[in-house]
Parts: structure tokens; C-alpha cells; sequence
């Protein structure tokens, strides 16, 4: 069985997908429930959401 290696999330780093939408990784944190990452998106507002959430929106959208 071939072994993955998960994709690294780098704090301060931006991800851009095709439809020039970004994410910008303020944070990566680490609770009872998981690891989250905390990004913002252009809203002004930061966002949080699971890290493998985000690693499939790389994966399928970044370039």
C-alpha cells in the first residue's frame, strides 16, 4: 500500500483556487475535537474549519 504524505498547511501562506478565490492561513490550532485551521478568506472575518476541509479545497482548487 502506498503511503500519502498529507498536504502541509503553512500559517501566512495564500491559497488560490481557478475562479481566483484565496485563503489566507492565519492559524493552525489544535483542540480536544481535532486540528482546525483558521483562515480568511477577503470577508475581513476569519474563518475556521476542519484541516482536512481544507486540504481537500487545495487539493481540488489550487494551482
Amino acid at each position: 500500500m502506498k503511503k500519502k504524505i498529507p498536504i502541509k498547511i503553512v500559517i501566512g501562506k495564500t491559497y488560490k483556487n481557478f475562479a481566483d478565490n484565496w485563503r489566507t492561513v492565519l492559524a493552525v490550532t489544535e483542540s480536544s475535537t481535532g486540528v482546525k485551521v483558521t483562515y480568511e478568506d477577503g470577508t475581513g472575518l476569519p474563518r475556521t474549519c476542519e484541516i482536512d476541509t481544507f486540504r481537500q479545497w487545495i487539493k481540488k482548487n489550487y494551482y
